[in-house]
């Protein structure tokens, strides 16, 4: 058995483009292996997220013969950043025109990668296409939500009449829904996928199932057909209640033990605001990589803005979601998408906010980094791949292209005593073992393009499968080496890409993680607040752990939440901090933090269910960024900051004492 090179598929997506992108190559390469579901055939349609320069979506629409491969919200504002999604002609049509020196500046996959054992059957249909009639707000704040899950008939989520919703829009963003769902939405016309449910629609739904005063939720929801919900706890539910519920956390709780929360109802302009709902596709949900989220999130900003009226001023967008993929910059598509979204609104004189979480991988092992490499000398990380993982696995190196003789190389478990069976990737190359056929490893390094960095993948097959002849990854320990012939200064940071379960999401996957028993020690956050130690003595470092959505530099139109315990005010151990990856100006970490536990005994704050009445206990800094969200919806911000700082000097102040450093 050895590494052999990977061969160019359909597509030619070849790693020897300069800037392609390594998730691309994999795909084309493996046959689409990680994409789709057992049985399923190609992809008819390619999603991808584009940034063209300097001429726009224009540029890319004469270069693709299908018109309807671009949605027309972008072809009339000549943004420089799109999603698209392609035909399989016109993907490889525009990698031709990409490797001459078209307009497309980097081209990134936007698809999910899909468990093998399938989902229990449900009867689903395709969408017609319909044009849909988007209401606007009429108000001069608008709340947008993007994640998984919106209660709409919830007696937290009514308007100022208590007979109808404040969800102005919801858009499913599935491309297929139960035939009850078909009936009642219509697909956006500049978007060309998904169903919307306007507030019209769902104050009709209501009211048909409202008797004497009371609305009974359950037959909403399923006339509606959302069987999602039907379960007791939603993540998008709990993070509404939080944003825009009747009661913000700090009446519903208190940091005194003695003292009583004061339930007092609150009176604030975000408890009146029209709410604009985008809901993530159920695959997304499912794939805790976040390997799709980047177009559905840039369509879902997008559709959000496209709901505010003529009196609209500002619009918080609240995205309790994020990824351990990317470059850790503040420079993938996404995050100058995003940016430059809110500064072109800004210079039309309306104010943008976008409130991402800080991460919850501070603790998880998944983060290494060298900072330096000397010369000719090669630098070793060990990583644990577990045994029953039904998910594929991912490893993202974050190379400067700078090193210009950088080398990867891979060892499987077992192997340590012949390191001849470690597959050695140079810039533009591409490996698979044992074979090309059935690849248990890949490693792909694509050639350095016009960016400061390029991302190396490095990928495995599941290391569990049932009813297939797949092939199956070694679990155990493999090594993964790197080195500069000419050495480097700069850092090299290594992410493994999350492989958990999502709330809603079948169990599938198992976390992998890097193993340093002698420099690094898992408890440490037990006996100090510091994290790690000061000089390193791991390239395992809890430092640069941040969420990959939220490392631009702050003021670019995005706030970034870590969490803290109320009662402490110190930072929980799992929630993500900074320093982001690259050279100035570089994110140091999250803006501020919010509450997401009571105490250090007492886990979780307490949020709404789905149901009138539920109430759940919800923990991780996708429920501290809505809280945070709600006082910059009532332009509170200048008083929070001072709320928090305040209590990160009590607390310093009671821990300087027992503070203990290794």
């Amino acid at each position: 058995m050895s590494w052999n090179r990977l061969p160019t598929g359909p597509l030619g997506a070849a790693a020897n483009l300069p800037g392609i992108d390594a998730q691309l190559v994999w795909a084309d390469a493996s046959g689409w292996r990680d994409f789709l579901r057992p049985g399923q055939k190609a992809l008819e349609r390619i999603p991808v997220i584009v940034e063209i320069e300097p001429a726009g979506a224009d540029a890319l629409a004469a270069l693709v013969r299908n018109p309807g491969s671009i949605p027309p919200v972008y072809r009339s504002d000549g943004t420089m950043h799109c999603t698209a999604r392609l035909t399989v002609a016109d993907c490889r049509r525009l990698l031709r025109a990409w490797a001459k020196g078209g307009p497309v500046r980097r081209l990134e996959l936007q698809a999910p990668l899909i468990p093998q054992r399938p989902r229990v059957p449900a009867e689903r249909k395709g969408v017609e296409p319909a044009a849909a009639t988007t209401e606007k707000t009429q108000g001069s704040l608008l709340i947008g939500v993007i994640d998984y899950g919106c209660p709409f008939a919830h007696r937290h989520l009514r308007d100022a009449t208590n007979r109808g919703t404040r969800i102005l829009n919801l858009w499913l963003q599935d491309e297929t829904h139960s035939a009850r769902t078909v009936q009642l939405g219509t697909t956006p016309s500049n978007f060309g996928y998904g169903l919307v449910l306007s507030r019209s629609m769902l104050n009709s739904l209501i009211d048909r199932h409202t008797a004497d005063g009371f609305v009974d939720e359950e037959a909403c929801y399923a006339e509606a057909g959302m069987n999602e919900l039907r379960q007791r706890f939603l993540h998008g539910g709990a993070v509404l209640d939080l944003f825009v519920g009747p009661r913000p956390l700090s009446a519903r709780t208190s940091d005194d033990p003695d003292r009583s929360p004061t339930w007092d109802t609150a009176s604030d302009e975000v408890g009146q605001a029209d709410i604009a709902f985008v809901q993530l596709p159920g695959d997304l949900v499912q794939d805790s990589t976040s390997a799709g989220l980047a177009r559905c999130l840039l369509d879902g900003v997008k559709y959000i803005l496209s709901c505010a009226g003529s009196e609209t001023t500002r619009i918080v967008v609240n995205i309790s979601d994020g990824s351990s993929r990317g470059s850790h910059d503040g420079n993938s598509i996404i995050e100058r998408a995003m940016s430059s979204l809110v500064t072109e609104k800004a210079e039309r004189g309306r104010q943008v906010v976008l409130v991402l979480p800080a991460g919850n991988s501070r603790d998880e092992e998944r983060h290494a980094q060298f900072d330096k490499l000397p010369p000719r000398e090669w630098r070793s990380l060990r990583l644990r791949l577990p045994p029953g993982c039904e998910a594929p696995s991912q490893l993202v190196i974050r190379v400067p292209t700078a090193i210009t003789d950088f080398e990867v190389r891979v060892v499987p478990p077992g192997q340590g005593y012949n390191r001849q069976m470690g597959g050695t990737v140079r810039w533009g190359e591409a490996k698979a073992w044992p074979d090309n056929d059935q690849p248990a490893c890949a490693v792909i390094l694509p050639a350095s393009g016009t960016m400061e960095t390029t991302s190396a993948l490095v990928t495995w097959a599941p290391t569990e499968r049932f009813g297939d002849a797949g092939v199956r990854a070694p679990a155990g320990v493999w090594e993964i080496a790197v080195r500069s012939r000419s050495g480097s200064s700069e850092a090299v940071h290594f992410y493994i890409a999350r492989n958990q379960t999502n709330p809603h999401a079948l169990c599938r996957g198992r976390q992998a993680f890097f193993l340093d028993e002698g420099g690094y020690d898992p408890n440490r956050h037990l006996r100090a607040r510091d994290g790690d130690p000061n000089p390193p003595q791991s390239p395992i470092r809890r430092r640069g752990s941040l969420n990959s959505l939220a490392t631009s530099p702050s003021g670019k139109g995005m706030v970034v939440v870590g969490s803290t315990f109320l009662r402490e005010r110190a930072r929980t151990a799992y929630s993500s901090e900074g320093p982001a990856a690259g050279g100035e100006p570089v994110r140091s970490g999250p803006d501020t933090c919010a509450p997401t536990d009571m105490s250090r005994a007492l886990r979780g704050i307490a949020a709404a269910g789905t149901m009138n009445g539920q109430v759940v206990r919800v923990t991780g800094t996708s429920f501290a960024a809505p809280q945070v969200a709600r006082a910059l919806a009532n332009d509170q911000w200048a008083s929070w900051l001072v709320h928090v700082r305040s209590g990160k000097t009590r607390a310093a102040k009671r821990t300087r004492s027992r503070r203990v450093d290794s």
